[in-house]
């Protein structure tokens, strides 16, 4: 009985195939977010490069 139970789940984990990282986080689940228009980013990502005290937060400024 567990052998058969075992061999059924094998089974179907292996029919799944793989599953893409964009296929759950891309348009097909989420979706994607609006892109902030650059006028009104730039200004932002400049101050959080000037007075934010998380240094995590100014490098992903940055980059």
């Amino acid at each position: 009985m567990d052998s058969r139970f075992f061999l059924v789940m094998m089974l179907g984990v292996a029919s799944m195939g793989p599953v893409h990282a964009g296929v759950i986080n891309g348009s097909l689940f989420f979706g994607k977010k609006p892109v902030k228009n650059p006028v009104e980013r730039v200004p932002e990502l400049i101050g959080i490069l000037k007075t934010d005290g998380d240094e995590d937060k100014r490098a992903d400024a940055a980059s």
